[in-house]
């Protein structure tokens, strides 16, 4: 489907190396919100990346993989005083991931609220909490999100919680909290909710972002598929079972279907599975950017085979608690 306005991403940007075989690894685009504007494009939709890189061997990779991909760089700022962050992704036997930050805070943390462009009515803003880190690009994402509100435009924000990165992680209940009162959508992981709020079960915590000001939460559950929480009632969306290489591309692709799917409410419900799809096949192959080379079927295949349920809160939870029992 054809976006109806364009996607301004903001935020990380940065090269990732992933482990391919013994003593190699794979360069890869990464970043959530640099994947984030790769997949909007992907799924057909105008994007934009609002940020800063260093004009250097990474910095010129990466605004290459975004025009490549059809993502507006216009509002990309390239510093010859700033280095490109670049990390290693440190992968587990199952696919799960962690992070060596070779080059921390890069100069993605440098873009401010002075590289934002002029926003329009139903355009869509879209930052996490990783633009929330370091300053000037807090101070970018959160008036960014504001004036994209004030245009009559949507906001999507992905929680996407790495304390590691915060120099000061006192400050983190109080920016999530600015950032979900600005949200139309937000975006958190089960494990996330119980970091936040602290307690003990993601159920007892699913509200704690439409508490904040949050219009829509949609909360994903691993191989138990997504919630979506709005107004009107909650959704249980199951997930499809597949072979996991690598998790590091997996919510980047499932949380940027909201913001290509028009956002009448009838449609909303769609976003989850198709998110979910998508999630899917990026699990299957390495890299954040949820591709390798020019492989462009992890993001671009409709959904299709999703059935969905009511919320059935204790029911729910009984279902999940037997199915990681057998």
């Amino acid at each position: 489907m054809k976006a109806m306005n364009k996607v301004w991403v903001i935020g990380d940007a940065s090269v990732d190396l992933v482990p391919e075989k013994q003593n190699s690894y794979l360069k890869c685009p990464g970043g959530a919100s640099a994947n984030a504007g790769v997949c909007v494009a992907r799924l057909g939709g105008e994007c934009g990346f609002i940020g800063c890189l260093g004009d250097d061997d990474a910095g010129r990779f990466l605004r290459q993989v975004f025009q490549d991909n059809g993502v507006d760089v216009s509002f990309l700022r390239m510093d010859p005083a700033l280095t490109s962050a670049v990390l290693i992704v440190n992968l587990t036997a199952d696919g799960e991931r962690s992070f060596t930050y070779l080059v921390h805070p890069g100069a993605d943390t440098y873009v401010s609220p002075q590289d934002l462009p002029p926003f329009r009515q139903y355009e869509w803003f879209y930052f996490s909490s990783i633009g929330l880190t370091d300053s000037p690009a807090r101070e970018a994402c959160l008036e960014g999100a504001r004036r994209m509100r004030e245009a009559g435009g949507y906001v999507l924000f992905d929680v996407n919680l790495r304390s590691k990165m915060w120099r000061n992680t006192d400050e983190i209940p109080e920016l999530i909290a600015r950032s979900a009162g600005l949200a139309s959508i937000c975006k958190v992981s089960a494990d996330e909710l119980c970091q936040l709020s602290g307690a003990s079960h993601w159920q007892d915590a699913r509200y704690y972002l439409r508490d904040l000001g949050c219009d829509t939460t949609i909360i994903s559950l691993g191989a138990d598929g997504a919630l979506l929480i709005t107004a009107e009632g909650e959704l249980h969306f199951p997930a499809p079972r597949v072979d996991v290489v690598d998790t590091t591309g997996g919510r980047r692709c499932f949380c940027r279907r909201p913001a290509v799917h028009p956002f009448p409410r009838k449609l909303l419900g769609s976003c989850p599975a198709g998110g979910s799809h998508q999630q899917c096949q990026c699990l299957r192959r390495y890299g954040g950017d949820g591709k390798r080379r020019n492989d462009r079927s992890a993001v671009s295949r409709p959904a299709k085979h999703f059935s969905v349920q009511p919320f059935a809160g204790a029911s729910h939870d009984r279902e999940i608690r037997s199915h990681h029992a057998r």
